[in-house]
């Protein structure tokens, strides 16, 4: 069964954020993991706190939580807590 990863995030330094942006793709193939979607959040009830979302998709919920706790996307985080506030979500 797919799983997905969903990212909800406002951004506290574009520079960073754009060097985050530009590092994650490489972490996702080893774990078939797909960027859907990523843009502004159009609430349809209640307001999250976020202005941005990402949607990353994997072949199962083993993998997304494998690549979430990989080595690669692990060294990401102290650029990703430098780069914006956000929340990551598994829904599988």
């Amino acid at each position: 069964m797919s799983a997905y990863i969903l990212v909800s995030f406002t951004p506290t330094n574009p520079d960073k954020l754009q060097h985050y942006a530009a590092a994650v793709p490489a972490t996702l193939s080893p774990y078939s993991g797909e960027m859907l979607a990523k843009g502004p959040a159009e609430n349809l009830h209640g307001d999250s706190g976020f202005v941005l979302q990402a949607l990353i998709a994997f072949p199962s919920k083993t993998e997304a939580s494998a690549w979430y706790a990989s080595e690669a996307y692990q060294a990401l985080l102290p650029l990703r807590d430098a780069a914006m506030v956000c929340q990551f979500t598994l829904l599988a």
